[in-house]
């Protein structure tokens, strides 16, 4: 029997004795990958697609395909776990697997759901006092300064204003943030869960599967088979779905990448806009900045601008006007997320 330690993607990685202050890497995607897809409402999709197979005719009968999927889908994802089985996260403390998975954001990356003003009323969930509540704008920064070298190392001209010593230095303030939440191993579990979840759900829909097939939901898209899963049981999936599908993968990798510590000095600063190829780290950050803008609304193309107010000649004092800083989208209920609701 191989043993845990030994699996591929895990092995050389861990000794099986030593305890180190900050989690291994490990090989499946970070959470951030998670969050990205459980924004799409997926999650909510499903599980309202079962219910109506469990407790009516609605739906046409499903195939044999398609019912030993839906049959795996209700005890792996929306049953409860064995006590034995490596990745239940729910308990007498914690009964909600929904409301875990939100804490869980709010604990890693201080953001709720696009949906979760829809989703409290039924899930209830804490917000941990330590979070990494500075994580979007902190990212945010670190893509814009990320874009500014790409474009710098294209142009064959001109005055370079890229500093690798800035992108380091935020790459590295999102390592510590991320380095403090998951000290001594913590919330490995929670990530592991989630990520199993949302990925199995994802691959759904990656292709006419079977499940797709019998709900009349064929399509040449992920996101438009979503769609049309969501429009035979009276919902609707968020209307940024295409690029969050398009992000989670490459976040997830830039995240990984990050906490390894890679980018953390100048010299690695560099790889993520370097155009000597192949050159895989900037490639994939680049996609990273093309669908978060996408996704969000939030332009990590476009410098922060300031507007400074003109000379007056006036002896009357005029307060000074600024461009107002940018406001996370999110619902009225006070929800920050990365994305506003659709």
């Amino acid at each position: 029997m191989t043993q845990p330690k030994d699996q591929p993607g895990v092995a050389n990685t861990w000794d099986g004795l030593t305890l180190p202050i900050n989690a291994q890497p490990t090989n499946w995607d970070h959470m951030i990958y998670a969050y990205v897809v459980e924004n799409t409402r997926i999650y909510e999709i499903f599980r309202k697609v079962l219910e109506k197979y469990t407790f009516g005719e609605e739906l046409e009968t499903p195939s044999m395909q398609s019912q030993l999927f839906w049959r795996n889908v209700e005890f792996l994802i929306y049953g409860d776990a064995m006590p034995s089985m490596l990745w239940r996260t729910t308990s007498r403390i914690r009964r909600d697997e929904v409301a875990d998975r939100l804490t869980s954001y709010y604990w890693m990356f201080g953001l709720d759901l696009s949906h979760a003003p829809e989703l409290v009323g039924q899930h209830p969930y804490q917000k941990p006092a330590a979070s990494n509540r500075d994580f979007i704008p902190t990212f945010e920064a670190f893509g814009r300064e990320v874009w500014r070298g790409i474009m710098n190392a294209r142009n064959t001209s001109g005055a370079n204003d890229t500093d690798p010593t800035v992108i380091a230095t935020l790459a590295r303030r999102i390592f510590d943030m991320m380095a403090t939440r998951r000290m001594n191993g913590n919330l490995a579990c929670d990530e592991f869960r989630a990520v199993a979840v949302l990925s199995f759900l994802n691959l759904a829909v990656l292709y006419d599967s079977p499940a797709v097939v019998d709900l009349k939901a064929t399509a040449s898209s992920p996101e438009m088979r979503l769609q049309k899963i969501a429009e035979r049981v009276g919902m609707t999936a968020h209307s940024k779905t295409k690029p969050f599908f398009d992000l989670a993968g490459p976040f997830s990798i830039l995240m990984q990448s990050i906490e390894t510590g890679m980018f953390n000095d100048m010299a690695g600063a560099q790889l993520l806009y370097s155009q000597v190829t192949p050159n895989f780290p900037a490639r994939n950050a680049e996609t990273v900045i093309d669908q978060y803008s996408l996704a969000t609304g939030h332009d990590l193309k476009s410098q922060t601008v300031r507007l400074v107010p003109r000379g007056m000649t006036s002896a009357r004092a005029v307060p000074p006007h600024y461009a107002s800083p940018p406001v996370m989208d999110g619902s009225a209920a006070g929800h920050a997320s990365m994305a506003g609701r659709p």
